[in-house]
């Protein structure tokens, strides 16, 4: 459950400029969702509140590394990408994204604001065999791309060592079944504790891990084969 009035919250605690970018996102999203509707919300208020302040809301106060290169997996309209880009320029931002006609759409919001964020085209399981893209992150975030299983499985073979992996949800590390937390332990996964994670300014909510091994080399699997192996886990909770 998403919070209300959590974009306005926030706004007061960034610059005017990094303000005003946010605000001309969301209009130029709102206009381009109704004519193809990229996120299947309807309002305005919603996009500014659920998707904007939604991603910000947990991202924005957190304490790593000035440069740490951070990747979008399934950026899809730029959430979470694009506001943490514009609200905290100290990360280099890198959204990942295969639809043509989002990639698109992010281009062009990249010109039009005149971002810093990289934009790359092709399918997350395939970056994850590239060696130019393959253990290159410092950070790696995932907001609705895939289920837990899935989002963990693409994002340990992006992120360097020591890199850290956060999927957005209102749960925590604790909710996760067994068999994730196994399966991220063979990626080279650690779950982060409570006390570690507040070092780092992460809210309590969310999933947090640490790459503390070398992911091995036949993850990731082809994107089909992870859901259907993540829905027989669920099956059998």
């Amino acid at each position: 459950m998403e919070h209300p009035d959590i974009l306005s919250s926030l706004l007061h605690e960034y610059t005017p400029d990094m303000g005003k970018k946010l605000e001309l996102y969301i209009d130029e999203l709102y206009k381009t969702d109704k004519r193809f509707n990229l996120t299947g919300l309807t309002s305005i208020n919603d996009i500014k509140e659920t998707l904007v302040g939604g991603s910000l809301r947990p991202l924005g106060k957190i304490i790593v590394p000035r440069g740490t290169i951070v990747a979008d997996m399934g950026a899809g309209q730029g959430i979470p990408g694009i506001p943490l880009s514009i609200c905290r320029p100290d990360l280099a931002v890198t959204l990942m994204e295969s639809n043509e006609k989002r990639i698109t759409f992010l281009r062009r919001i990249k010109r039009m604001l005149a971002e810093t964020f990289e934009v790359i085209e092709g399918r997350i399981e395939e970056l994850g065999h590239d060696k130019s893209q393959r253990e290159k992150y410092g950070m790696v975030i995932s907001r609705a791309f895939a289920p837990p299983y899935v989002a963990l499985e693409c994002g340990a073979s992006l992120l360097s060592k020591r890199g850290l992996l956060y999927v957005y949800s209102e749960n925590n590390e604790g909710s996760l079944p067994q068999a994730v937390l196994t399966h991220a332990e063979m990626l080279g996964l650690s779950r982060l504790v409570s006390e570690e994670r507040e070092k780092l300014g992460f809210p309590g909510y969310g999933f947090l891990f640490e790459k503390t091994a070398i992911t091995p080399e036949t993850f990731p699997r082809r994107f089909a084969v992870m859901k259907r192996e993540a829905a027989r886990l669920n099956g059998e909770l």
